[in-house]
């Protein structure tokens, strides 16, 4: 099968299942350079870096998209050069996925040929810049233009179908995959686990919880003196720099885009991983923490309950509660042997229920529905 992905914000999640559907088939995958390049900083030649580190398979063909930034006459001649590009490759099937707003007047031409459609956010976070009509108005295009929709999680799927009304036979839950590009550069990374550190990872947004976890911070400090909170990612929040300021032996802050490399550094120094949110759709940092067997305590919201298992593999809590918060991770920190056990059970998820050659054997299954659906839409059954 002649597969095109379209993924303009590149991530390792794209190019692992890139990878993964290249040991079957033929794969051309499409990335924003600078995404990519702000991930492998200091690579001259990104496709030759990551074949050369064993992060994209031989058969992956790369394409790199210089993607323009607030240049609308740019965007729209680029779309019209991916769209060219894409016909001459006279693809099985193309499988859009996390690109930007203006690549949405590219889908009914891109219907011509099976298409498959990503949504990772069904709904709008709180605190985001992006206009929540806008969200809609994109979300409802692909639903209705796609031969076939992917989301992370049932939740996702049940807003699909009741806000979006897509129909169920279209929808298919298929988890984010464990990003296993960061294995091979978690072995050349030598870090130390230190007693008590507590890693938030990601983006700092409104919905991303830190302030509840800022509030759960001083009820942890009051049973785990030397408790360390690590939080590593761009975005901006001033609740934690006043927090960091004044309590310096508490925080660690690196607000700043983590590139690839030192990913993996930051894992392997934490006992475990919190995700505070408050609201969600899914998230790529649980198989993140379980790549490097950690567990987990996060709050019960969007898809993550269906990744977690409570008790297991990490936490659960309600959102918006401090004092729940900072219990579970207080049980964490304080017992060696339940860390040391969920940390393997959060392991073993990671090989037997998220491992991308699985993700592709159940994406493969969809995209041969998608064209059974475009044959039949093509010969009037539909």
């Amino acid at each position: 099968m002649r597969i095109v992905s379209i993924g303009l914000f590149a991530s390792e999640d794209r190019i692992a299942l890139a990878n993964a559907l290249a040991e079957m088939h033929d794969v051309t995958l499409m990335l924003a350079r600078d995404q990519l390049a702000a991930s492998f900083p200091g690579a001259v030649d990104l496709g030759q870096f990551l074949r050369q580190h064993g992060l994209l398979h031989p058969r992956v063909t790369l394409r790199l998209i210089d993607y323009p930034k607030g240049q609308y006459r740019r965007k729209l001649a680029i779309a019209s050069e991916i769209l060219q590009e894409i016909a001459a490759l006279r693809p099985d099937v193309v499988h859009h996925e996390s690109s930007p707003a203006w690549m949405t007047v590219s889908m009914p031409w891109l219907r011509r040929f099976p298409l498959v459609v990503t949504i990772h956010d069904a709904t709008q976070h709180v605190g985001e810049t992006q206009p929540a009509a806008l969200r809609f108005a994109v979300n409802l295009i692909e639903t209705r233009l796609a031969h076939q929709l992917i989301v992370h999680g049932r939740q996702q799927a049940d807003v699909l179908h009741r806000v979006y009304r897509a129909a169920q036979g279209k929808i298919n839950v298929v988890p984010l995959g464990t990003p296993t590009a960061f294995r091979s550069l978690a072995q050349e990374t030598v870090g130390s686990l230190e007693p008590h550190t507590v890693l938030f990872f990601g983006r700092l947004c409104a919905y991303k919880g830190l302030e509840v976890l800022l509030n759960a911070i001083p009820r942890v400090a009051s049973r785990v003196p030397d408790v360390r909170v690590v939080i590593a990612g761009n975005g901006d929040c001033p609740a934690v720099q006043r927090a960091a300021a004044a309590h310096p032996a508490w925080y660690e802050v690196h607000n700043r885009f983590i590139p690839a490399s030192e990913v993996a550094g930051f894992f392997q120094r934490a006992r475990l991983v919190v995700l505070p949110y408050i609201e969600a759709t899914q998230s790529g940092v649980v198989p993140l923490a379980y790549l490097f067997g950690r567990p987990v305590v996060c709050t019960r919201v969007g898809s993550i309950p269906e990744v977690v298992d409570h008790g297991i593999t990490g936490y659960l809590v309600e959102p918006n509660d401090p004092a729940a918060l900072a219990d579970a991770m207080v049980r964490l920190l304080q017992d060696e042997d339940l860390r040391a056990t969920m940390g393997r059970a959060a392991a073993i998820k990671a090989e037997r229920d998220l491992s991308w050659e699985a993700i592709a054997l159940k994406t493969t299954a969809i995209y041969e529905r998608a064209r059974q659906l475009a044959a039949c839409g093509r010969s009037g059954a539909f």
